[in-house]
């Protein structure tokens, strides 16, 4: 799970507080500690444009959705990298996994500043290309595109192991002492994913694979509710075989919940799936425990052209979707939609080119 905590940030250049990287506890680490200021609010980071070093990592303020961009560059004087993937919060740190500069950027969740950077490479030193994180009992799991997924001590943040799965794993998610992960075969897009169809998973008492559960081609977010069930998003081969989301069960069962899936996050007991089509957003949020399904788009007033990501805050169940610009412009700045549980719009706000993953902070 996600432990979402808050950070302070000033771009005008004054920083009002430090970390000592020595001093911090072991509850801390393991994703526990508590801080002694209040501020809050979200971490974005965006794509970039492919091949141009331009990821970058943005700050959403609570409450009244204010937004910082390039954060990471005004407190390291350098660029973030390229192809901003993932961003996580965990104890005092955020992790950002840049993709195409084969890095895990470590930074203090407070100032931003740039404690390690984690290089992840096979035998033969080769990048590994991570995609997305998950945290769990004082590690970090990443999925490597070259089929394994990592595991990083949060207090030494070294790799320290890696474990073989399908090939190109995207998504993972916690459940029942289990580590989930969608092997997407996503490079083998010529021979329509062939060997993309299922999901590992992984048991943590010992970092092993036990056993590949198969689901529909090309699987790429998982997600897992209260229930031990876990929930996966498979893209499809965008052509003959759409989109969709299917449900393994505690008995590791697999059955179709739901179809023409873009995007999906869990919250709570209710999971929420988006999908963008020439007919306009389609949105619906189904509650696992009733049953209850709204199946018409619930967001109120303007709605994102291009829906890059997706997001719920925990804590009053807001909705944060990232959006290319109209017509899908992959150059330009990107924005963030906000709205209420409601569905109202709360705010628009202009991020960097891609807005693709969220981490919340209280």
């Amino acid at each position: 799970m996600r432990y979402f905590k808050y950070l302070s940030l000033f771009l005008s250049g004054l920083v009002f507080f430090s970390s000592c990287e020595d001093e911090e506890s072991a509850a801390d680490d393991n994703g526990n500690g508590a801080d002694s200021l209040s501020r809050s609010g979200v971490y974005v980071v965006n794509n970039g444009v492919w091949g141009n070093n331009n990821a970058s990592l943005s700050f959403i303020n609570f409450p009244d959705f204010t937004i910082d961009n390039n954060v990471f560059s005004a407190a390291n004087g350098r660029m973030l990298g390229d192809v901003g993937q993932d961003v996580l919060v965990y104890g005092s740190k955020l992790y950002v996994v840049v993709n195409q500069s084969n890095v895990i950027e470590v930074v203090d969740k407070l100032t931003c500043e740039s404690i390690t950077s984690i290089v992840p490479l096979n035998e033969a030193k080769e990048p590994q290309l991570p995609r997305f994180m998950v945290s769990q009992g004082g590690k970090v799991f990443v999925s490597l595109y070259d089929g394994h997924v990592a595991m990083i001590d949060t207090a030494t943040l070294k790799i320290e192991k890696q474990v073989a799965v399908g090939p190109n794993p995207e998504g993972l998610a916690v459940s029942n002492g289990f580590l989930y992960v969608a092997n997407s075969d996503g490079l083998n897009w010529g021979n329509g994913y062939a060997n993309g169809k299922s999901v590992s998973k992984i048991s943590l008492a010992d970092f092993t694979e036990v056993k590949r559960i198969d689901v529909a081609v090309n699987p790429y977010l998982v997600e897992a509710d209260a229930e031990g069930n876990v929930y996966v998003l498979s893209k499809g081969d965008y052509a003959e075989i759409g989109s969709s989301v299917q449900k393994i069960s505690v008995n590791d069962e697999v059955d179709l919940f739901a179809e023409n899936v873009s995007l999906m996050r869990l919250n709570n007991s209710v999971l929420y799936t988006l999908d963008g089509s020439d007919n306009g957003l389609s949105c619906i949020a189904y509650d696992l425990k009733s049953g209850v399904v709204t199946d018409s788009c619930f967001l109120k007033g303007e709605k994102p052209a291009n829906p890059s990501s997706f997001d719920v805050d925990e804590v009053n169940g807001d909705l944060y979707i990232g959006s290319y610009v109209s017509g899908v412009d992959y150059t330009s700045a990107g924005f963030v939609f906000v709205y209420g549980a409601d569905g109202a719009l709360k705010a628009k706000l202009e991020a960097g080119v891609g807005p693709y993953a969220f981490a919340f902070m209280r």
